[in-house]
């Protein structure tokens, strides 16, 4: 039988590792893990988790399929047919290709809540009463510069994320107020790091923040869309 390493403590550098034996790939190894559970002791033989669905993803599969469970699901090794062709890991979600992905999640999310304002508030009047002095006063100038440029745009285009989830927020029930505000408040957070290009998820906890919040965001999309098209018919 082939020797496997010990593992100790200084392996936790690679938060993964692919194992292999002479016929290939058999599993993997997650040495993150094996440090926060103090296994200093062993080998990688007696502590690899067999190959299965739950680490394997398509190599046709979107970024976003690989979110949305990533947390749970961190590191998965690539299949294209019938071969391993690369590894994702939570570590990825920092990458450029994830990053887009996610400023186009919220992009189109926003877009979502614009359309749900403009269908409960026909009128511009009565979304902009829901808004601070400062923010309507801010709103109103930005479309008075705009109408003396020849630009005749809805004041809703001039809204930014912050007085959109106000708005939003306050056509729900006061019971779910503080839940939605809660996950809004997130989705902002994250939509202001990937705009600015700053660190999202450096770390484990960070990474799995990301999952959760794109969770939030879909299931309210969902429920958005729904109230949309039902008031729609």
């Amino acid at each position: 039988m082939k020797q496997y390493p010990t593992f100790s403590r200084g392996i936790q550098k690679a938060s993964t590792l692919s194992v292999k034996d002479d016929r290939g790939f058999i599993g993997m190894f997650h040495a993150a893990i094996a440090e926060k559970d103090r296994l200093s002791l062993g080998t990688i033989w007696q502590r690899f988790v067999p190959l299965s669905e739950d680490n394997l993803i398509g190599a046709d599969a979107s970024v976003l399929d690989f979110i949305l469970d990533a947390d749970e699901r961190p590191c998965r090794l690539v299949i294209a047919r019938t071969n391993i062709v690369g590894l994702v890991s939570l570590s990825d979600l920092q990458r450029l290709p994830v990053r887009a992905a996610l400023f186009a999640l919220i992009t189109g999310f926003e877009i979502t809540m614009s359309k749900f304002i403009e269908q409960a508030y026909p009128d511009d009047e009565g979304w902009l009463c829901l808004l601070t002095k400062t923010r309507r006063e801010k709103i109103k100038g930005e479309k008075t510069k705009s109408e003396a440029a020849n630009g005749y745009v809805g004041s809703l285009l001039f809204t930014q994320f912050c007085d959109k989830q106000e708005i939003v927020r306050l056509q729900f029930p006061e019971d779910r107020r503080k839940s939605l505000e809660e996950t809004l408040n997130k989705i902002e957070r994250l939509r202001n790091s990937v705009a600015h290009a700053n660190d999202y998820a450096s770390s484990p906890i960070q990474a799995a923040a990301v999952c959760d919040t794109v969770r939030r965001l879909l299931n309210m999309r969902t429920e958005l869309r729904t109230i949309i098209e039902g008031q729609s018919t």
